[in-house]
């Protein structure tokens, strides 16, 4: 008896390590550990390895759970079996032994080692990041086979295999950001840019564009001298060349080159900008912020004209 309560024991022990490892994995924060491991953390770069191999990880945890609560189930109902039976198997005794192993599997081995677990997720997790490696490295051929028929049903109904940790979405990241500056850890105004980049990607240009009123206008027949005088007035360094009207724009003119032609002593005050002046580039006003910014990237324009959607 004393053989069997010590291998009921151990399987109990055993179920509850794993009970608890796989509620500790499940309910720690990928990001936090990502970052314990930037700051050089190896248990958290340990616990990485795990995310990144769900499939193993379900897969062992499974199949080791499994091992120690049929060890816990069997040696159980043979010991009441023995104790409450006489040795021989009887309806009394068979549903006694099977309400025990029950109890003791899912009070000792699941629920309580589970919600303890739970409580501090990244500290247990931590802890026994290299024990469950090492697990799942061992048992992987086992699980290998175990999981074919799952990985053939998967593929069967249009599924992916691959069970990657789940990635924190923008909105989740969003959340984050407003709870940290309701508890004080991110200043307002840090948390007012941070979702400004977020809402960069969701703007367009209209959004942003300066209207029409307060652009700063440079005539094609306007001359070095004339614009000299309205630069004094204005704190902007490009501006649009227009020929007849606002709408019949010719091109961008810019400080940088006015400059450049100072320093050559090639400046003639009487010629007219349009000898200096540039390419325009030309927008949709629907056009996304973050496209925008990728072209004028590439494309090296320091400034662009929006054109307006016309309305029949």
């Amino acid at each position: 008896m004393t053989i069997s309560l010590l291998i009921i024991l151990i399987g109990l022990l055993g179920s509850a390590f794993i009970s608890a490892t796989e509620a500790a994995v499940l309910g720690s924060s990928r990001y936090k550990i990502e970052h314990r491991s930037e700051e050089g953390d190896k248990r958290a770069k340990l616990l990485i390895r795990i995310f990144d191999q769900y499939e193993k990880f379900f897969g062992t945890i499974l199949l080791v759970g499994n091992l120690f609560n049929v060890m816990v189930a069997s040696v159980g109902t043979t010991l009441a079996i023995a104790t409450i039976g006489g040795g021989e198997p009887t309806i009394l005794s068979t549903i006694a032994a099977t309400g025990i192993a029950t109890v003791f599997v899912v009070v000792i081995g699941e629920l309580t080692p589970k919600t303890l677990a739970v409580v501090a997720a990244e500290k247990w997790a931590l802890i026994t990041a290299r024990i469950v490696l090492i697990m799942m490295t061992a048992s992987w051929p086992v699980v290998f086979a175990f999981t074919l028929i799952p990985r053939g049903i998967i593929q069967l109904f249009g599924g992916k295999e691959s069970m990657a940790s789940p990635i924190v979405t923008p909105g989740e990241l969003r959340t984050l950001i407003d709870l940290g500056e309701a508890e004080g850890t991110v200043e307002e105004n840090t948390g007012e840019m941070l979702d400004n980049i977020f809402r960069f990607g969701e703007m367009e240009v209209r959004d942003v564009m300066t209207p029409r009123p307060e652009i700063i206008w440079v005539s094609a027949d306007a001359t070095f001298g004339q614009f000299m005088d309205s630069y004094r007035l204005s704190p902007h360094t490009r501006f649009p060349v227009f020929d007849t009207d606002h709408d019949d724009v010719v091109g961008i003119f810019s400080v940088k080159d006015v400059l450049g032609s100072i320093s050559e002593s090639k400046l003639d005050l009487n010629r007219p900008v349009i000898n200096l002046m540039r390419q325009a580039h030309f927008i949709p006003e629907t056009k996304r912020l973050d496209d925008l910014f990728d072209e004028m990237q590439e494309s090296g324009h320091k400034i662009s004209l929006v054109v307006m959607n016309s309305v029949e």
